[in-house]
């Protein structure tokens, strides 16, 4: 309990503050009994009921002082501290964003997984670097990440919210449960990389490269798919619902297009110029 209590400086004198007034409160509120009872009328020296009573007057100026002094002090120094840990963390991430060494890159990661624990999920840096790594359960949120590249990587459980990612280089990588929502992914590159699952809804993916990339199950809904291309890719149970500028003579670029799921009119079509498409 100790541990916890002082876990954090605001914690800490938050904890004290609350533990003195609910004395001093309590103390008020029974007062009669503890001045009959506790407190009887003897005096010895200047230790008198009525110099208790002043004592616990008094007491309430101090937890006023603890609540001014202790609590919204710390609260406004953590606040700076958080600031500053903040951009210094930002400043490294810049710093180093273009190196390519593999201590380096888990140590990005390792900033990044900091930054959203204080509650950062913007990033805005160019051509930052973080192949060969494993991403788990990291936010990231109104960015601007173009030129990523996560190549050769583990990514889980990571959603990527109304990011800009032109150019994005996803090659060769794995990646699980894993959102791109809202995305702007022009040009962006998933080339011999497993997505199974991975939801791109409502996310630009003009002139994206799927060249020989395992999406199956993936969700393309409301997509912009201008030139998107699925060479040799294995779109098997994917869902391009409403997606936009979508050809079928990209799609039969595919190697399996099993159960896929389309429009009506993509559908006919796809029908017409293949006869082997299961569920279709």
């Amino acid at each position: 309990m100790f541990n916890v209590v002082n876990k954090t400086p605001l914690r800490a004198v938050t904890s004290l503050f609350l533990l003195i007034l609910f004395i001093v409160v309590l103390l008020t509120l029974c007062w009669d009994f503890v001045s009959s009872h506790i407190f009887p009328n003897t005096t010895i020296g200047l230790y008198n009921k009525s110099f208790w009573e002043n004592v616990l007057v008094e007491a309430h100026g101090m937890v006023f002082d603890i609540l001014i002094i202790g609590v919204i002090v710390v609260w406004l120094d953590t606040r700076r501290s958080i600031y500053n840990e903040r951009k210094n963390m930002i400043n490294e991430l810049n710093d180093m964003s273009y190196l390519d060494l593999h201590e380096v890159n888990h140590r990005k990661i390792g900033i990044m997984y900091r930054l959203n624990k204080i509650g950062v999920m913007n990033f805005n840096i160019d051509e930052l670097i973080i192949s060969s790594v494993r991403v788990s359960g990291l936010n990231v949120k109104g960015s601007t990440l173009n030129n990523l590249k996560i190549m050769k990587s583990l990514i889980v459980e990571t959603s990527f919210t109304e990011t800009t990612l032109l150019r994005a280089d996803f090659s060769e990588t794995q990646i699980k449960s894993t959102l791109f929502l809202g995305c702007n992914m022009k040009k962006a590159a998933f080339i011999n990389a497993t997505a199974h699952g991975v939801d791109y809804s409502h996310s630009n993916l003009e002139r994206a490269k799927f060249i020989n990339a395992d999406v199956q199950s993936s969700i393309f809904k409301e997509c912009n798919l201008r030139e998107a291309n699925f060479e040799n890719a294995n779109l098997r149970n994917a869902n391009f619902r409403g997606a936009r500028y979508l050809k079928a003579a990209n799609l039969l670029r595919a190697k399996c297009l099993d159960y896929i799921v389309v429009d009506d009119e993509i559908k006919n079509e796809l029908k017409s110029l293949r006869r082997d498409i299961k569920g279709l």
